[in-house]
């Protein structure tokens, strides 16, 4: 079940849509348009599309992680706990990117903190190409943050990634009930 949710998660036209709406807001619509509206319309896809892409990155690591096991007997169960888990993961995803959008607008300390660990993120990339290019490791970048208060109303966006996991769990389920009829 986690492959064909993977799969799912990453076909929803819903969640490409924000997804491209994220990539191009963030690469060209903020440079040839900056306002508050593409502030926003960032804050709000990232939310969305972060819990979904935490949420796959998890599922997908359990998935390499855990051995098969083949009973039939308990397949359904499986199938309910399974469902309860993503839900619970999913929901953790999103409260913490919530948390995450309101801590670092609300208090300076997570603000530096969460720049700090962009920084971090960034820096073997960005080390590696000055690498490359120059010979010499740079040393970590450091990450300028564009926030204002209203950052943080945008919060509740994160739970469009549940609305999303719902949708492909229906889709999942479909799909899984015409083969089983075709079978």
């Amino acid at each position: 079940m986690p492959k064909l949710l993977i799969k799912s998660l990453l076909r929803d036209r819903y969640f490409l849509i924000l997804l491209i709406t994220w990539a191009l807001n963030d690469h060209v619509f903020k440079y040839s348009h900056p306002s508050v509206w593409t502030g926003k319309i960032s804050d709000v896809t990232s939310l969305a599309c972060t819990p979904v892409l935490m949420f796959i990155t998890m599922i997908g690591a359990g998935e390499l992680l855990k051995s098969r096991r083949d009973s039939r007997a308990s397949f359904e169960r499986q199938r309910y706990q399974s469902s309860q888990l993503h839900f619970v993961l999913m929901t953790f995803n999103a409260l913490s990117m919530s948390a995450l959008m309101i801590g670092i607008n609300g208090y300076q300390r997570w603000a530096d903190a969460y720049c700090w660990g962009l920084g971090l993120a960034q820096w073997p990339f960005i080390g590696f190409q000055t690498w490359w290019r120059y010979g010499q490791w740079p040393p970590m970048p450091s990450v300028t943050l564009t926030m204002d208060p209203t950052d943080a109303w945008t919060a509740p966006a994160s739970l469009i990634s549940l609305w999303l996991l719902r949708r492909s769990l229906v889709a999942v389920k479909r799909e899984r009930s015409l083969e089983l009829g075709k079978g």
